[in-house]
């Protein structure tokens, strides 16, 4: 059984409200023209960009982490080097968004930026 599905633009946007407000989504991927979303069941493939998908999720829930990534906070397992832990997914954690990710997942409190 295939494990992930293609979806159309107007079922994406469906999607997006519905897996963001069960707490569903792990993260996005983007792939080309399209977007990967990693739900706890199961992938789903949409002719979505990252950007726009980024735009429609909860700032307060959701973080970008690098140029093609974007996370459910409260999924993050921890972080090894350049790498977030999401279950089995090790996400890359870019330089550029590092020191904005960081605060967010250990608390501004715990974060030094000097590190």
């Amino acid at each position: 059984m295939k494990n992930h599905r293609f979806l159309d633009g107007a079922f994406s946007e469906y999607l997006l409200t519905a897996a963001e407000n069960y707490n569903g989504i792990l993260f996005v991927q983007a792939m080309l023209n399209y977007v990967i979303i990693q739900t706890i069941k199961r992938k789903y493939v949409s002719p979505l960009f990252l950007k726009n998908v980024e735009e429609k999720l909860d700032s307060n829930s959701f973080i970008r982490v690098h140029k093609s990534y974007i996370v459910a906070l409260d999924k993050i397992e921890g972080v090894v080097h350049h790498e977030l832990q999401i279950g089995i997914y090790k996400i890359p954690l870019s330089r550029n968004y590092r020191k904005a990710v960081v605060p967010k997942i250990l608390g501004d409190n715990l974060w030094n930026g000097n590190r």
